[in-house]
């Protein structure tokens, strides 16, 4: 028997234009995990005889929300490590402590859903324990979302080459402490496993979980400058072969952009063409610092663009130019990153931010509407997990990854007209104005309480563990990570100027 919800109005982009619309008296049916069907409600009702409609006739319904750039649960700030710049923030971060990865992810998946994120990009790699066994790691993560019912895309980052500067690694020991010498070399060393033993966390996983609908894997190059040649050329044949989607880290900082001109010269994004990574299975995760060839580049091969506002800001690494992307024709979605501006993981915060901060002065001048920012946060992100059939969007063949808002609410105390709906949930709406999320057929929050996850018991468990966390080990990390961050700042002043 399938589901027919039938909320106020649904507000969805079209899968192939990005044009979103707000359309009333709508039926959408479900079968199983897909939308089969979206049209007139009283047509629609006259089509099944004998179902009992959902009927939510003061809530609008929207797709699911696609974080499309995720790493961690509690975030780098509540373990201890204050926002910096992003090369020193990597150094000092090397002291935070681990919790149990299942518990991590879980903690960070009741937020996104609570926000009404059901499709998470998550891309894996703080962890010591993805180092130790990054096999087992990734099935932490993957099994807990599938327990969850929560949508996932998931890569492993692999690197084969420099981590804290934009050289061998070992070059820093002239500016560490003899006493950390052992403890980095180690860490290194760690990083310098052999390509294709990397590689192999891909290919067990996409087979592991070739059968679940509700998760995907993907290929995870890092960043630029922490792979080699060969290991994007790598990345490029595995892509094509398998037709697995690839996010790489991309001009997000200064440095890398300065390091990106020395390395590839006057071809910048289009020296990643050589490697075969250069398609339209490729996301640039952040891209802050991409040039007008460089976006061109992109839009020539259908290429995508992760927005990672927030994270861009705290880790004072700048801004995409957005406006410059979006008007190329490129395919941006949105990413909370680590954590969000309100260190949460809500994507309708992420989406006001990006509203807001993308607006040129002046009574002429361009601004991103909230349209194109509804559209990243639903279809844009979608189409950067490789899910296809429509997901991120309300139609027929789309996966039924549903969310409703509660207009009542969105509209308290006062809302007079002359606000579109779609302004309005952009603008207005809170994590407590979404009232039921709905993941593959299965509605996994309603009347605010979560279905699939027992919330109040995962906090305690995160309480616990974090209240476990040996203090003066900790101690003991944050004096290695500061001698690490200062070694990693004085080589970068030294290196670039500044």
């Amino acid at each position: 028997m399938p589901k027919v919800v039938i909320p106020r109005a649904i507000v969805t982009a079209d899968p192939v234009t990005g044009q979103v619309a707000c359309i009333p008296d709508q039926a959408v049916v479900i079968e199983g995990d897909v939308i089969v069907e979206v049209g007139d409600a009283r047509t629609t009702l006259e089509k099944h005889p004998g179902v009992e409609p959902q009927r939510f006739s003061n809530s609008l319904l929207t797709p699911g929300f696609v974080n499309g750039h995720h790493h961690v649960g509690l975030t780098p700030v509540q373990l201890g490590s204050e926002d910096s710049n992003l090369e020193s923030w990597l150094a000092i971060r090397t002291a935070n402590p681990e919790i149990d990865l299942g518990v991590d992810t879980a903690y960070s998946a009741i937020q996104m859903i609570r926000s009404g994120i059901t499709t998470v990009q998550h891309l894996q790699g703080w962890y010591d324990s993805d180092v130790a066994d990054p096999l087992a790691a990734g099935r932490a993560a993957i099994d807990t979302y599938a327990r969850i019912g929560m949508r996932a895309s998931y890569a492993k980052l692999i690197r084969d080459q420099n981590f804290f500067i934009h050289s061998d690694d070992l070059e820093l020991l002239a500016g560490i402490p003899e006493q950390y010498h052992a403890r980095y070399r180690s860490m290194v060393e760690a990083f310098r496993a052999p390509l294709e033993d990397k590689l192999t966390t891909f290919t067990v996983l996409k087979e592991d979980y070739a059968d679940n609908p509700l998760i995907a894997i993907q290929l995870g190059p890092c960043n630029f400058h922490w792979l080699s040649d060969a290991a994007l050329e790598r990345f490029g044949e595995l892509s094509a072969q398998t037709g697995a989607p690839i996010h790489l880290h991309f001009l997000e900082s200064i440095y890398q952009s300065l390091y990106l001109d020395r390395r590839a010269g006057a071809q910048r994004v289009d020296y990643l063409s050589k490697s075969g990574i250069l398609s339209d299975r490729l996301t640039l995760g952040h891209g802050t610092w991409l040039g007008p060839a460089d976006i061109e580049a992109l839009s020539g091969a259908g290429a995508s663009v992760c927005n990672n506002c927030s994270s861009n800001f705290r880790l004072s690494s700048g801004r995409l130019p957005l406006l410059d992307v979006l008007d190329a024709g490129v395919n941006v979605g949105i990413g909370i990153d680590e954590a969000g501006i309100n260190d949460d993981h809500d994507m309708l915060q992420e989406m006001r931010l990006i509203y807001t901060v993308n607006r040129e002065p002046g009574m002429s001048k361009r601004k991103v509407s909230a349209e194109q920012v509804f559209a990243m946060a639903t279809v844009g992100g979608a189409r950067t997990t490789g899910y296809g059939n429509g997901h991120g969007t309300i139609t027929a063949g789309a996966p039924a990854d549903l969310v409703l808002f509660d207009e009542n609410r969105l509209r308290h105390p006062f809302q007079l007209d002359g606000v579109s709906e779609v302004e309005l949930l952009v603008q207005r709406s809170r994590n407590d104005t979404i009232t039921d999320v709905m993941i593959g057929g299965q509605w996994v929050m309603t009347d605010s309480v979560l279905t699939t996850i027992d919330e109040a018991a995962v906090t305690d468990e995160v309480v616990r563990q974090c209240a476990a966390v040996d203090r003066e080990k900790h101690r003991a990390d944050r004096e290695f990570a500061t001698a690490l961050d200062t070694a990693v700042r004085d080589w970068f002043i030294q290196e670039y100027g500044f």
